[in-house]
């Protein structure tokens, strides 16, 4: 043991300076301070065996120490690490975990967000949808007597609302609005924007501005071959 081999070193080192004749007293003076370290070494040795002879070790609290320590060296392996630098490494992954539950709870508050604009999108496209209803065949009749007035007397013009296939908010409100026109009797409703001639396009927006102004403020707008076919 360490301290049999501290011992050996005093007891050879002190049987030395014995054995030299007429010793200067200085060679004394380090004999009395090995002779002095001797004695307080034994003693420092019998303190510690009775000591260890009166100590009762934990075989629980061993055991839960030999297993902490496993994990120590374990994770430091895994993670290519000092087993001096687990804690440190413990504490980074704390952190970042913390930063991981802000963001779910700034996600679950966005998504909350998220569905109160989808409910009042809901209640306003509805609410849209309500007065489209009530205002398109009132908007569609008198657009028709405009453009009787505006050389079309056989014209037709009809709003067809068709509800939207995707449940997806959009810009448009919960339907589509097309605008449907005849331009001669006879002939069956079609899209304005695929039948309607350039003049026959024109006089029907004319019609749909002279209506609207009534209800709202019209900028200044100019019509290409309006007048075309109309007499007078």
């Amino acid at each position: 043991s360490d301290s049999g081999n501290v011992l050996n070193a005093l007891t050879a080192s002190l049987h030395r300076l014995g054995s030299v004749d007429h010793s200067p007293s200085a060679l004394s003076e380090a004999t009395g301070l090995l002779s002095s370290a001797q004695i307080q070494v034994e003693e420092a040795v019998g303190e510690l065996n009775r000591f260890l002879d009166h100590f009762d070790a934990d075989p629980a609290r061993l055991q839960q120490l030999e297993e902490r320590l496993d994990a120590i060296y374990t994770l430091a392996r895994k993670h290519r690490i000092q087993p001096g630098e687990v804690a440190t490494l413990q504490q980074k992954l704390l952190d970042e975990i913390e930063t991981l539950n802000a963001n779910d709870e700034s996600i679950e508050r966005l998504e909350h967000e998220v569905q109160a604009f989808a409910r009042h999108y809901q209640e306003k496209a509805r609410e849209l949808s309500d007065l489209r209803r009530n205002s398109a065949t009132t908007l569609a009749s008198a657009v028709e007597q405009e453009i009787h007035r505006l050389g079309m007397p056989g014209g037709r013009f009809q709003i067809d609302l068709k509800a939207n296939a995707s449940v997806e908010p959009s810009p448009h409100g919960l339907e589509q609005v097309e605008l449907l026109v005849s331009a001669n009797p006879g002939q069956p409703l079609k899209a304005l924007a695929k039948v309607a001639s350039g003049g026959e396009l024109s006089r029907i927006s004319l019609a749909i501005q002279v209506i609207t102004a009534q209800t709202s403020r019209v900028p200044t707008l100019v019509f290409d071959e309006v007048d075309v076919g109309i007499g007078g």
